[in-house]
């Protein structure tokens, strides 16, 4: 009997102690303070252009007459962001408010072929390709001992090259511009902090970048005109160093 009574005394000072220990820990967590990171992710979204692409008052390429393509392509815009972020938190109880601005290099681009468009003997092809990813935002989080759950809203830009390439039977005539977004965007996320100087996080981002227009010239003279909204779900982790 004895024996039993030495081993669930020892357990339950083992337990004891190993409570302690995370309450602790938990205790010694503050998020209090400023931090850098790295950031990568997915964005998948899409573009729209209104009215797109072509405006003319008469071409060599379409004859005389000149022609409008009203169509309303709707195509996917993905792939890889990859970036740096800084903030600043401070904690008040189980609450964290602060601010946050990252910077990313975009590899993010997609592209349609319209077959007949704007003319039975043409074929227009669409792409486009983002340069970059800029956000400032500010968070609202509830800490739970190492965790920190979050939502963030504020302000995004990005910039887009859009491309138009037009093909019949003898000629291709290209056009490109480019243009920079400012929009919105809010989400939400989640960070856990692996001790006092390092954390990790993933979060998903809404980006709501409103809509552009996007002029072009062509080799015969005329000119383009096409009105794109770009739209963009972003998921991405991170891991960052407290200050």
């Amino acid at each position: 009997m004895s024996r039993k009574i030495t081993v669930a005394a020892i357990a339950a000072g083992a337990l004891a102690l190993g409570v302690s220990a995370q309450a602790l820990a938990q205790e010694a967590i503050n998020w209090s303070g400023p931090y850098v990171g790295l950031t990568a992710g997915y964005s998948d979204g899409r573009f729209n252009a209104k009215d797109a692409p072509l405006t003319r008052n008469g071409s060599g390429f379409y004859g005389p007459a000149g022609t409008i393509l009203n169509s309303d392509p709707d195509f996917k815009l993905k792939g890889g962001e990859y970036g740096v972020t800084a903030g600043w938190n401070r904690q008040n109880g189980r609450l964290v408010a602060g601010f946050e601005g990252d910077l990313s290099y975009s590899d993010v681009d997609g592209r349609s072929k319209l077959v007949g468009q704007p003319t039975a003997s043409t074929t227009t092809n669409l792409s486009a390709e983002l340069k970059y990813l800029a956000t400032v935002r500010a968070r609202l989080g509830y800490a739970m001992g190492p965790a920190l759950l979050y939502g963030t809203a504020g302000f995004a830009s990005t910039e887009m090259k859009f491309r138009r390439g037009y093909t019949n039977a003898t000629t291709t005539m290209p056009g490109d511009d480019t243009r920079r977004y400012l929009g919105f965007t809010y989400g939400a996320g989640a960070e856990y902090s692996l001790g006092p100087k390092w954390s990790v996080k993933a979060e998903y981002l809404r980006l709501n970048l409103g809509e552009r227009m996007f002029r072009n010239g062509y080799s015969d003279g005329s000119s383009g005109v096409a009105n794109v909204r770009l739209d963009r779900d972003l998921y991405r982790v991170g891991v960052n160093y407290h200050f």
